[in-house]
Protein backbone atom coordinates (compact mmCIF):
# COMPACT_ATOMS: atom_id res chain seq x y z
CA UNK A 1 0.00 0.00 0.00
CA UNK A 2 1.33 3.46 -0.72
CA UNK A 3 2.70 5.23 2.78
CA UNK A 4 0.97 8.16 4.01
CA UNK A 5 3.54 9.96 5.21
CA UNK A 6 3.64 11.96 2.01
CA UNK A 7 4.09 16.05 1.39
CA UNK A 8 1.49 17.69 -0.64
CA UNK A 9 3.29 19.58 -3.50
CA UNK A 10 0.87 22.18 -5.54
CA UNK A 11 1.27 26.10 -5.98
CA UNK A 12 -1.56 28.99 -6.63
CA UNK A 13 -2.07 30.54 -9.71
CA UNK A 14 0.10 33.15 -9.89
CA UNK A 15 0.73 33.59 -6.81
CA UNK A 16 3.12 31.55 -4.13
CA UNK A 17 2.44 28.30 -2.51
CA UNK A 18 0.00 28.15 0.07
CA UNK A 19 2.57 27.31 2.66
CA UNK A 20 3.77 31.09 2.08
CA UNK A 21 0.65 33.34 1.10
CA UNK A 22 -0.64 35.85 3.09
CA UNK A 23 -4.30 35.25 3.15
CA UNK A 24 -6.68 37.72 4.31
CA UNK A 25 -8.65 37.19 8.05
CA UNK A 26 -11.99 35.57 7.46
CA UNK A 27 -14.76 36.83 7.27
CA UNK A 28 -13.90 39.88 5.95
CA UNK A 29 -13.85 37.95 2.62
CA UNK A 30 -16.72 37.37 0.65
CA UNK A 31 -17.39 35.36 -3.08
CA UNK A 32 -18.65 36.03 -6.37
CA UNK A 33 -20.78 33.99 -8.07
CA UNK A 34 -18.73 32.88 -11.61
CA UNK A 35 -19.78 30.48 -14.21
CA UNK A 36 -18.23 27.72 -14.55
CA UNK A 37 -18.60 25.41 -17.54
CA UNK A 38 -17.80 21.45 -18.27
CA UNK A 39 -17.20 19.96 -21.83
CA UNK A 40 -16.65 15.97 -22.93
CA UNK A 41 -15.50 17.20 -26.45
CA UNK A 42 -17.76 20.15 -28.65
CA UNK A 43 -20.37 19.10 -26.02
CA UNK A 44 -21.28 20.75 -22.54
CA UNK A 45 -22.02 18.71 -19.55
CA UNK A 46 -24.95 20.25 -17.40
CA UNK A 47 -27.26 19.69 -14.60
CA UNK A 48 -29.91 19.15 -17.25
CA UNK A 49 -32.99 16.77 -15.83
CA UNK A 50 -36.10 16.58 -18.31
CA UNK A 51 -35.01 19.63 -20.10
CA UNK A 52 -33.70 20.51 -23.44
CA UNK A 53 -29.99 19.20 -24.47
CA UNK A 54 -30.10 20.27 -28.11
CA UNK A 55 -31.89 22.20 -31.00
CA UNK A 56 -33.50 21.31 -33.88
CA UNK A 57 -32.32 21.95 -37.56
CA UNK A 58 -31.14 20.44 -40.93
CA UNK A 59 -29.19 17.45 -40.66
CA UNK A 60 -26.01 19.54 -42.36
CA UNK A 61 -26.86 22.50 -39.97
CA UNK A 62 -23.19 23.63 -38.67
CA UNK A 63 -22.27 25.71 -35.41
CA UNK A 64 -19.37 28.16 -35.95
CA UNK A 65 -16.00 27.72 -34.42
CA UNK A 66 -15.12 29.76 -31.12
CA UNK A 67 -12.59 30.72 -28.30
CA UNK A 68 -15.01 33.61 -26.95
CA UNK A 69 -18.56 34.73 -26.74
CA UNK A 70 -17.35 38.05 -29.25
CA UNK A 71 -17.03 35.57 -32.12
CA UNK A 72 -20.38 34.44 -32.02
CA UNK A 73 -23.76 36.50 -33.02
CA UNK A 74 -26.67 37.47 -30.77
CA UNK A 75 -28.30 35.45 -28.87
CA UNK A 76 -25.27 32.79 -29.32
CA UNK A 77 -23.03 32.12 -27.09
CA UNK A 78 -19.25 30.25 -27.09
CA UNK A 79 -19.90 26.34 -25.70
CA UNK A 80 -17.42 23.68 -25.88
CA UNK A 81 -15.39 25.44 -29.31
CA UNK A 82 -19.03 25.97 -30.75
CA UNK A 83 -21.71 29.16 -31.05
CA UNK A 84 -24.66 27.81 -29.71
CA UNK A 85 -27.80 28.98 -28.24
CA UNK A 86 -27.10 28.87 -24.49
CA UNK A 87 -30.19 26.73 -23.76
CA UNK A 88 -31.71 27.09 -20.14
CA UNK A 89 -33.30 24.14 -17.63
CA UNK A 90 -34.80 26.46 -15.12
CA UNK A 91 -36.02 30.04 -14.40
CA UNK A 92 -32.39 30.30 -12.46
CA UNK A 93 -30.32 29.75 -15.65
CA UNK A 94 -31.38 33.01 -16.29
CA UNK A 95 -29.86 36.51 -16.04
CA UNK A 96 -32.62 38.43 -13.76
CA UNK A 97 -35.18 40.34 -16.75
CA UNK A 98 -35.32 37.07 -18.59
CA UNK A 99 -37.72 34.03 -18.54
CA UNK A 100 -36.82 30.90 -19.73
CA UNK A 101 -39.13 30.26 -22.27
CA UNK A 102 -38.75 27.03 -24.53
CA UNK A 103 -35.33 26.54 -23.21
CA UNK A 104 -34.22 29.92 -24.53
CA UNK A 105 -33.56 33.31 -21.49
CA UNK A 106 -36.08 35.57 -23.46
CA UNK A 107 -36.40 39.40 -22.12
CA UNK A 108 -38.98 39.84 -19.98
CA UNK A 109 -41.24 42.69 -20.88
CA UNK A 110 -42.34 44.50 -17.75
CA UNK A 111 -45.32 47.41 -17.69
CA UNK A 112 -44.46 50.19 -19.32
CA UNK A 113 -41.24 49.71 -21.52
CA UNK A 114 -40.44 48.82 -25.34
CA UNK A 115 -38.98 45.95 -26.40
CA UNK A 116 -35.54 46.14 -27.78
CA UNK A 117 -34.92 46.65 -31.56
CA UNK A 118 -35.12 43.52 -33.15
CA UNK A 119 -37.53 41.97 -30.84
CA UNK A 120 -41.16 41.99 -30.58
CA UNK A 121 -43.55 41.50 -28.28
CA UNK A 122 -44.77 38.03 -27.86
CA UNK A 123 -47.12 36.87 -24.60
CA UNK A 124 -45.12 39.18 -21.76
CA UNK A 125 -42.16 38.04 -23.72
CA UNK A 126 -39.52 39.88 -26.07
CA UNK A 127 -38.97 37.65 -28.41
CA UNK A 128 -36.36 37.91 -31.61
CA UNK A 129 -38.21 38.77 -34.98
CA UNK A 130 -36.87 37.52 -38.61
CA UNK A 131 -37.80 38.61 -42.28
CA UNK A 132 -36.65 34.70 -43.36
CA UNK A 133 -34.70 32.11 -41.82
CA UNK A 134 -31.43 33.96 -42.01
CA UNK A 135 -32.30 35.86 -39.44
CA UNK A 136 -32.39 33.08 -36.95
CA UNK A 137 -30.03 31.09 -35.41
CA UNK A 138 -29.05 27.32 -35.88
CA UNK A 139 -31.46 26.24 -33.65
CA UNK A 140 -34.13 28.76 -34.38
CA UNK A 141 -37.30 28.65 -37.35
CA UNK A 142 -39.02 31.88 -38.62
CA UNK A 143 -42.51 31.69 -37.85
CA UNK A 144 -44.54 34.38 -38.02
CA UNK A 145 -41.87 36.92 -38.38
CA UNK A 146 -40.47 35.66 -34.52
CA UNK A 147 -37.66 33.23 -34.27
CA UNK A 148 -39.08 30.20 -32.61
CA UNK A 149 -36.92 28.48 -30.34
CA UNK A 150 -36.74 24.88 -31.21
CA UNK A 151 -34.71 22.45 -28.85
CA UNK A 152 -34.80 18.50 -28.48
CA UNK A 153 -34.38 16.14 -25.52
CA UNK A 154 -31.94 13.31 -26.34
CA UNK A 155 -31.77 13.35 -29.92
CA UNK A 156 -36.30 13.13 -30.24
CA UNK A 157 -38.54 16.39 -30.68
CA UNK A 158 -37.38 17.64 -34.10
CA UNK A 159 -39.57 17.71 -37.40
CA UNK A 160 -39.26 15.48 -40.49
CA UNK A 161 -36.37 16.41 -42.38
CA UNK A 162 -34.83 17.86 -39.01
CA UNK A 163 -32.17 16.32 -36.62
CA UNK A 164 -31.31 16.89 -33.05
CA UNK A 165 -28.19 18.50 -32.50
CA UNK A 166 -26.49 17.88 -29.57
CA UNK A 167 -25.56 20.92 -27.41
CA UNK A 168 -25.14 19.65 -23.70
CA UNK A 169 -25.70 16.37 -22.21
CA UNK A 170 -27.77 15.95 -19.31
CA UNK A 171 -25.79 14.44 -16.08
CA UNK A 172 -25.62 14.97 -12.88
CA UNK A 173 -22.19 15.99 -11.23
CA UNK A 174 -21.01 16.73 -7.71
CA UNK A 175 -18.32 16.93 -4.72
CA UNK A 176 -15.38 18.50 -6.65
CA UNK A 177 -11.96 19.00 -5.03
CA UNK A 178 -9.62 21.27 -6.69
CA UNK A 179 -5.86 21.47 -7.14
CA UNK A 180 -3.05 24.00 -8.57
CA UNK A 181 -1.30 22.19 -11.60
CA UNK A 182 1.03 22.83 -13.71
CA UNK A 183 -0.18 26.63 -13.89
CA UNK A 184 -3.68 25.53 -14.26
CA UNK A 185 -6.37 24.05 -12.34
CA UNK A 186 -7.54 21.00 -11.99
CA UNK A 187 -10.56 19.41 -10.40
CA UNK A 188 -12.18 15.90 -9.66
CA UNK A 189 -15.41 15.47 -9.47
CA UNK A 190 -18.15 12.65 -8.68
CA UNK A 191 -20.35 11.41 -11.72
CA UNK A 192 -23.64 9.89 -10.04
CA UNK A 193 -25.92 7.37 -11.32
CA UNK A 194 -29.36 6.49 -9.46
CA UNK A 195 -27.56 3.24 -8.43
CA UNK A 196 -23.85 3.70 -9.02
CA UNK A 197 -21.45 6.54 -9.27
CA UNK A 198 -17.52 7.09 -10.44
CA UNK A 199 -14.81 10.04 -10.26
CA UNK A 200 -14.02 11.53 -13.40
CA UNK A 201 -11.36 14.75 -13.67
CA UNK A 202 -11.29 17.63 -15.86
CA UNK A 203 -8.88 20.69 -16.48
CA UNK A 204 -8.76 23.99 -17.34
CA UNK A 205 -6.60 26.61 -17.88
CA UNK A 206 -8.14 29.57 -15.94
CA UNK A 207 -10.32 27.45 -13.64
CA UNK A 208 -13.48 28.60 -15.30
CA UNK A 209 -14.09 26.48 -18.65
CA UNK A 210 -13.02 22.98 -18.39
CA UNK A 211 -12.46 19.91 -20.70
CA UNK A 212 -13.64 16.51 -19.18
CA UNK A 213 -11.99 13.15 -19.72
CA UNK A 214 -14.20 10.86 -21.58
CA UNK A 215 -13.05 7.94 -19.21
CA UNK A 216 -13.43 7.61 -15.51
CA UNK A 217 -10.58 8.65 -13.24
CA UNK A 218 -11.88 5.60 -10.62
CA UNK A 219 -14.45 3.08 -10.92
CA UNK A 220 -15.88 0.62 -8.07
CA UNK A 221 -14.26 -2.49 -8.16
CA UNK A 222 -13.88 -3.91 -4.51
CA UNK A 223 -16.44 -5.83 -2.77
CA UNK A 224 -17.02 -2.98 -0.06
CA UNK A 225 -17.15 -0.16 -2.53
CA UNK A 226 -20.35 -2.14 -3.80
CA UNK A 227 -20.76 0.35 -6.72
CA UNK A 228 -20.23 3.86 -5.91
CA UNK A 229 -17.15 5.64 -5.53
CA UNK A 230 -17.61 9.15 -4.16
CA UNK A 231 -16.51 12.23 -2.60
CA UNK A 232 -12.82 12.79 -3.61
CA UNK A 233 -10.02 14.50 -2.13
CA UNK A 234 -6.52 14.40 -3.71
CA UNK A 235 -3.19 15.67 -2.82
CA UNK A 236 -0.09 15.70 -4.97
CA UNK A 237 2.43 13.50 -3.75
CA UNK A 238 6.31 12.51 -4.72
CA UNK A 239 5.69 11.16 -8.13
CA UNK A 240 1.69 11.13 -8.72
CA UNK A 241 -1.60 11.45 -6.58
CA UNK A 242 -3.44 10.23 -3.61
CA UNK A 243 -7.14 10.41 -4.46
CA UNK A 244 -9.26 9.54 -1.00
CA UNK A 245 -12.64 8.98 -1.57
CA UNK A 246 -16.12 7.45 0.23
CA UNK A 247 -17.20 3.84 -1.05
CA UNK A 248 -20.53 2.10 -0.80
CA UNK A 249 -24.22 3.57 -1.25
CA UNK A 250 -24.21 3.83 2.46
CA UNK A 251 -20.86 5.51 3.28
CA UNK A 252 -19.33 2.06 4.05
CA UNK A 253 -15.84 3.77 4.51
CA UNK A 254 -13.05 5.90 2.97
CA UNK A 255 -10.72 4.49 0.48
CA UNK A 256 -7.55 5.58 -1.46
CA UNK A 257 -6.21 5.53 -4.39
CA UNK A 258 -3.06 6.09 -6.57
CA UNK A 259 -1.80 7.31 -9.94
CA UNK A 260 1.05 8.67 -11.23
CA UNK A 261 -0.91 11.19 -13.59
CA UNK A 262 -4.15 11.89 -11.88
CA UNK A 263 -5.62 10.38 -14.99
CA UNK A 264 -6.38 6.72 -13.74
CA UNK A 265 -6.16 5.94 -10.04
CA UNK A 266 -5.92 2.21 -8.73
CA UNK A 267 -7.40 1.38 -5.28
CA UNK A 268 -5.02 0.94 -2.87
CA UNK A 269 -7.93 -0.25 -0.55
CA UNK A 270 -8.93 -3.76 -2.31
CA UNK A 271 -10.12 -5.79 0.67
CA UNK A 272 -11.70 -3.11 3.29
CA UNK A 273 -11.79 0.59 3.67
CA UNK A 274 -8.83 2.42 4.86
CA UNK A 275 -10.96 3.92 7.76
CA UNK A 276 -14.07 2.47 8.76
CA UNK A 277 -16.61 3.71 11.15
CA UNK A 278 -15.57 2.50 15.01
CA UNK A 279 -17.01 5.65 17.34
CA UNK A 280 -20.55 5.47 18.77
CA UNK A 281 -21.09 8.61 17.13
CA UNK A 282 -20.33 7.78 13.92
CA UNK A 283 -23.01 5.36 13.38
CA UNK A 284 -21.96 3.29 10.95
CA UNK A 285 -21.76 5.39 8.34
CA UNK A 286 -18.23 7.43 7.37
CA UNK A 287 -17.38 9.63 4.27
CA UNK A 288 -16.81 12.93 2.24
CA UNK A 289 -12.92 13.04 2.82
CA UNK A 290 -11.00 15.94 2.65
CA UNK A 291 -7.11 15.14 3.09
CA UNK A 292 -4.13 17.49 4.22
CA UNK A 293 -0.56 16.51 4.41
CA UNK A 294 2.99 18.63 5.32
CA UNK A 295 6.27 16.44 5.93
CA UNK A 296 4.90 14.14 8.06
CA UNK A 297 1.80 13.25 9.12
CA UNK A 298 -1.61 13.11 6.89
CA UNK A 299 -4.42 14.46 8.72
CA UNK A 300 -8.40 13.17 6.87
CA UNK A 301 -11.31 15.25 7.95
CA UNK A 302 -14.75 13.46 7.52
CA UNK A 303 -18.14 13.46 7.50
CA UNK A 304 -19.78 10.61 9.82
CA UNK A 305 -23.31 9.75 11.38
CA UNK A 306 -26.71 9.19 10.73
CA UNK A 307 -28.34 9.92 7.28
CA UNK A 308 -29.93 13.65 7.74
CA UNK A 309 -27.76 14.29 11.35
CA UNK A 310 -24.17 14.38 10.60
CA UNK A 311 -21.38 15.40 11.99
CA UNK A 312 -17.17 16.42 11.30
CA UNK A 313 -14.73 14.45 12.68
CA UNK A 314 -10.63 14.44 11.65
CA UNK A 315 -8.23 11.38 11.80
CA UNK A 316 -4.33 11.80 11.83
CA UNK A 317 -1.68 9.14 10.83
CA UNK A 318 0.29 8.39 14.15
CA UNK A 319 3.55 6.56 14.32
CA UNK A 320 2.00 2.72 14.34
CA UNK A 321 0.76 3.30 10.77
CA UNK A 322 -3.10 3.81 11.55
CA UNK A 323 -5.17 6.62 12.44
CA UNK A 324 -5.52 8.83 15.52
CA UNK A 325 -9.03 10.12 15.82
CA UNK A 326 -11.15 12.85 17.54
CA UNK A 327 -14.79 13.51 16.78
CA UNK A 328 -17.06 14.84 16.20
CA UNK A 329 -15.18 18.31 16.25
CA UNK A 330 -18.12 20.10 14.74
CA UNK A 331 -21.79 19.16 15.10
CA UNK A 332 -25.61 20.98 14.14
CA UNK A 333 -24.95 22.17 18.11
CA UNK A 334 -21.81 23.51 17.74
CA UNK A 335 -22.62 25.47 14.31
CA UNK A 336 -26.08 26.70 15.90
CA UNK A 337 -24.31 28.13 18.48
CA UNK A 338 -21.74 30.10 16.68
CA UNK A 339 -24.77 30.96 14.10
CA UNK A 340 -26.93 32.42 16.98
CA UNK A 341 -24.21 35.56 17.67
CA UNK A 342 -24.28 36.28 13.95
CA UNK A 343 -26.83 36.37 10.63
CA UNK A 344 -26.15 32.70 10.07
CA UNK A 345 -29.27 29.79 10.71
CA UNK A 346 -32.17 29.91 12.96
CA UNK A 347 -31.80 26.20 13.19
CA UNK A 348 -29.15 23.51 11.60
CA UNK A 349 -30.00 20.37 11.31
CA UNK A 350 -26.37 18.71 10.10
CA UNK A 351 -23.07 19.48 9.19
CA UNK A 352 -20.87 17.67 6.21
CA UNK A 353 -18.80 17.57 3.04
CA UNK A 354 -15.37 19.49 5.31
CA UNK A 355 -13.20 21.02 2.84
CA UNK A 356 -9.89 21.55 4.64
CA UNK A 357 -6.90 24.23 3.74
CA UNK A 358 -4.27 24.14 6.53
CA UNK A 359 -1.69 27.35 6.90
CA UNK A 360 1.57 27.85 8.00
CA UNK A 361 4.08 25.44 6.58
CA UNK A 362 5.67 21.98 8.15
CA UNK A 363 8.16 23.38 9.82
CA UNK A 364 5.70 25.83 11.50
CA UNK A 365 1.91 24.98 11.45
CA UNK A 366 -0.25 27.33 11.29
CA UNK A 367 -4.59 26.58 11.89
CA UNK A 368 -6.84 24.96 9.57
CA UNK A 369 -9.70 26.82 7.63
CA UNK A 370 -12.76 24.37 7.03
CA UNK A 371 -15.91 24.88 5.24
CA UNK A 372 -18.36 22.71 5.15
CA UNK A 373 -21.97 21.78 4.06
CA UNK A 374 -24.70 23.07 6.21
CA UNK A 375 -27.69 21.78 6.13
CA UNK A 376 -30.36 24.27 7.86
CA UNK A 377 -32.63 27.40 7.99
CA UNK A 378 -31.61 30.39 7.55
CA UNK A 379 -32.86 33.50 9.05
CA UNK A 380 -35.07 35.30 7.51
CA UNK A 381 -36.04 32.33 5.61
CA UNK A 382 -38.79 29.70 5.93
CA UNK A 383 -37.57 26.19 4.61
CA UNK A 384 -34.75 24.16 4.96
CA UNK A 385 -32.01 24.88 2.62
CA UNK A 386 -28.12 23.88 1.68
CA UNK A 387 -25.44 26.80 2.14
CA UNK A 388 -21.90 26.48 2.78
CA UNK A 389 -20.50 27.33 6.22
CA UNK A 390 -16.85 27.78 8.06
CA UNK A 391 -14.91 27.44 11.05
CA UNK A 392 -11.25 27.71 12.40
CA UNK A 393 -9.16 24.73 13.61
CA UNK A 394 -6.75 26.88 15.45
CA UNK A 395 -4.74 23.60 16.46
CA UNK A 396 -6.76 21.39 13.91
CA UNK A 397 -8.76 19.94 15.98
CA UNK A 398 -10.58 21.68 17.93
CA UNK A 399 -12.70 24.21 15.23
CA UNK A 400 -15.40 26.92 16.23
CA UNK A 401 -17.37 28.15 13.70
CA UNK A 402 -17.47 31.82 13.06
CA UNK A 403 -20.45 33.73 13.63
CA UNK A 404 -20.56 35.13 10.44
CA UNK A 405 -21.95 32.47 8.26
CA UNK A 406 -22.82 31.31 6.08
CA UNK A 407 -19.88 31.72 4.44
CA UNK A 408 -21.30 31.19 0.88
CA UNK A 409 -25.19 31.58 -0.70
CA UNK A 410 -26.74 32.47 -3.35
CA UNK A 411 -30.36 33.48 -4.35
CA UNK A 412 -32.31 33.55 -7.17
CA UNK A 413 -34.26 36.17 -9.51
CA UNK A 414 -36.76 35.62 -6.97
CA UNK A 415 -34.62 35.74 -3.97
CA UNK A 416 -35.10 32.58 -3.00
CA UNK A 417 -31.86 30.51 -1.34
CA UNK A 418 -30.78 27.70 -3.66
CA UNK A 419 -28.57 25.30 -2.32
CA UNK A 420 -24.79 24.68 -2.82
CA UNK A 421 -22.82 22.13 -0.70
CA UNK A 422 -19.67 19.91 -0.75
CA UNK A 423 -17.00 22.84 -0.98
CA UNK A 424 -13.34 22.60 -2.68
CA UNK A 425 -10.78 25.80 -2.40
CA UNK A 426 -7.89 26.67 -4.12
CA UNK A 427 -5.70 29.85 -3.50
CA UNK A 428 -5.78 32.12 -6.66
CA UNK A 429 -3.52 35.16 -7.15
CA UNK A 430 -1.53 36.49 -3.85
CA UNK A 431 -4.26 36.85 -1.45
CA UNK A 432 -7.48 35.01 -3.06
CA UNK A 433 -9.29 31.88 -3.29
CA UNK A 434 -11.72 30.09 -5.59
CA UNK A 435 -14.55 28.25 -4.56
CA UNK A 436 -16.00 25.28 -6.17
CA UNK A 437 -18.99 23.44 -4.97
CA UNK A 438 -21.87 21.25 -5.71
CA UNK A 439 -25.28 23.46 -7.41
CA UNK A 440 -28.19 21.51 -6.22
CA UNK A 441 -31.54 20.90 -8.46
CA UNK A 442 -33.08 18.15 -10.13
CA UNK A 443 -29.85 16.99 -11.12
CA UNK A 444 -26.95 18.42 -9.44
CA UNK A 445 -24.16 20.47 -11.41
CA UNK A 446 -20.80 22.08 -10.49
CA UNK A 447 -20.53 25.59 -9.30
CA UNK A 448 -17.92 28.11 -8.71
CA UNK A 449 -17.56 31.56 -6.82
CA UNK A 450 -14.18 33.45 -6.17
CA UNK A 451 -13.19 35.90 -3.49
CA UNK A 452 -13.50 39.56 -4.40
CA UNK A 453 -9.54 39.84 -3.11
CA UNK A 454 -7.52 38.25 -5.42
Amino acid sequence: MVAFFLSSSCSSLGGDAPTTRNLPELPTLAFRTETLTMCEGAVELAAAANSATGVCAAPDAGFAACAADSECAAREACRCGRCVLPLCSEQADCPPGHTCNKGRCDLTNGVGFDCPSGTALSSGLCVPTCASPADCRVGEACVGGLCDVRTCLSGTGCSAGESCHEARRAVSLGSPVALVVDGGVRIWFEARGSSASSIRSATSADGLKFTSSSNAALTATNAWEGTRVAAPSVIAADGGFLLFYEGGLNAAGIGVSWSTSGDTFVSQSTSAPLIAASAAWESGRIGGPSVVAWDGPTTIYYEAGPANARAIGVATTNNAGSFDRAGPILTATSVSSAAARGPGWSSVLEVYAPSAMRLGSAAAPGATWLWFSVRGIEKGAAIINESIGFAVAPDGVSAVATPYNPAYHRFNSYLTAMDEGEPSLIPVGENGLRLYFTSRGPNDGLGVARSFVE
